[in-house]
């Protein structure tokens, strides 16, 4: 019995750690399938390299011949004929570009009545001009002279009037005034002669006094509004004069007679004549444009029916490739970026040549890199279109790099970090926002956030996401 209970015991014990086992196997295998798995590297230091790919290709000649009308045109014309294409050969005198010129005559009548219709107001602006410039003179001078008669002249000393009539009624009132004084003055003596013989009663001599004291008043009263009248006379004298001299000399300063001046229209009217010597050369010299030297045309950005204001190139005749260079179109960082000296990699087919940017030029509005290479002339110019350069650039030397499969948003990572566990030691990720600086298509600069020392998860086989435990796929 007691053997059996032992059995029991041993068996159940053996049962017991079986399943034990088997369960912690099964839940290890579990948690191993269930957990991302990641690899995380250390950053690494050095140089970021960049891989620009220029812009359209062609052929490039410092001695090549532009073929435009070399000034704006004061009406654009249309292009009839287009009698090259492009990659010919053309010889000097060869016929390039017609243009209708049928409205040509009709502009030049047109501006013709208008020139004549200018010219006309510019003498009657000279004739109106001096005309006011006389009227003005004549009538500050006047206004001068009348100033000063005025100013000069005193109730007393006006013996006849002075052709005002303010002043000019007063003094008629004055001498009337004078007159009755004087009178009523002789009657007064008489009266009081009179009186001393006892023939003329008192109370006369006081009435004669009081009435020459009232005369006596009213001379003074005159005497106060003639200077009043005077000095207001005066005030607006010096007004009008101010008034006068200041419009003669803006006008003379100035030039501008009834809102024109004489330099507009002269302006005006020298446009005008320029315009007509211009549409004359143009009719002249410019409804066929003849090649100037002998070469190979170049692309022609024009098409026939196209409008055209001259000054914009109508093609390029090039003496043709030998000795020649490439010309690679730049957006503005490339322009900025690229300096003269760097050397790129010029693909044209099975075996690339190696080049050197010599220069910058513009054209039609548009920065080149102009690029020297040994063999062009190994290079087929009817298929321009499949010339590649490239300049792999070196940039600066970083301490912290990162490849770009570490990044989950521009500016976010995952950090490896260690934890205790239950099952002992374990991995888990943790997000670190970065501050990026440079890169290319494979790496980036990291100038924030991460240091050399953290392990940085660069591939995940499934989402993440902050604290989440993970392991590396051989753990």
């Amino acid at each position: 019995m007691l053997v059996d209970k032992k059995k029991i015991a041993r068996n159940s014990a053996i049962v017991f750690i079986s399943i034990m086992v088997f369960f912690t196997l099964t839940s290890r295998t579990i948690q191993y399938f269930m957990t991302p798995k990641v690899v995380a590297v250390q950053p690494e230091s050095g140089y970021i390299k960049e891989t620009i790919q220029l812009g359209s290709v062609d052929f490039y000649y410092e001695d090549s011949t532009e073929i435009k009308i070399p000034e704006r045109l004061p009406q654009p014309m249309s292009i009839t004929k287009i009698h090259v294409l492009p990659n010919s050969e053309v010889k000097k005198g060869d016929e390039l570009v017609s243009f209708d010129g049928s409205n040509l005559d009709e502009n030049i009548r047109n501006l013709e009545k208008q020139i004549f219709n200018k010219k006309v107001e510019l003498q009657e602006y000279d004739r109106s001009y001096n005309e006011r410039i006389e009227a003005l003179n004549r009538e500050t001078e006047d206004y001068v002279k009348r100033y000063e008669k005025i100013e000069k002249s005193s109730l007393e000393k006006a013996l006849k009037p002075i052709n005002e009539p303010q002043l000019d009624q007063i003094i008629n009132e004055m001498k009337t005034l004078s007159q009755q004084y004087t009178s009523t003055e002789e009657e007064l003596e008489k009266s009081r002669a009179l009186y001393e013989s006892m023939s003329m009663p008192l109370s006369e001599i006081k009435r004669l006094e009081e009435s020459l004291n009232e005369i006596s008043d009213k001379i003074d009263e005159a005497r106060r509004k003639f200077e009043d009248e005077k000095q207001s006379l005066l005030s607006q004298y010096r007004e009008k004069i101010d008034e006068l001299s200041g419009e003669l000399d803006y006008i003379k300063g100035s030039d501008i007679f009834n809102g024109r001046s004489r330099i507009s229209i002269s302006m005006e009217l020298e446009d005008m004549e320029k315009d007509m010597a211009d549409m004359r050369k143009i009719k002249d010299s410019y409804l066929t444009i003849k090649a100037p030297v002998d070469g190979i045309v170049g692309n022609i950005p024009f098409k026939e029916k196209d409008s055209y204001g001259g000054m914009d190139v109508l093609m390029i005749i090039s003496p043709g490739n030998s000795g020649g260079k490439l010309i690679a179109e730049l957006d503005e960082k490339q322009a900025e970026k690229l300096k003269e000296g760097f050397e790129c990699e010029i693909n044209a087919g099975r075996q690339p040549l190696s080049g050197r940017i010599t220069g910058f030029t513009k054209l039609e509005g548009k920065q080149y890199a102009v690029i020297e290479a040994e063999e062009l002339d190994k290079l087929d110019t009817d298929n321009k279109d499949g010339i590649s350069i490239s300049i792999e650039q070196t940039g600066e030397y970083y301490n912290t790099i990162l490849p770009n499969s570490a990044f989950f948003t521009p500016d976010k990572v995952y950090i490896l970090k260690e934890r205790q566990g239950f099952w002992g030691k374990e991995y888990y990720v943790q997000v670190q926002e970065v501050q990026v600086g440079e890169g290319n298509e494979q790496k980036t600069q990291i100038v924030n956030g991460v240091s050399r020392m953290d392990m940085v998860v660069t591939s995940w086989d499934r989402e993440l996401r902050d604290g989440a435990r993970v392991m590396m796929p051989l753990e």
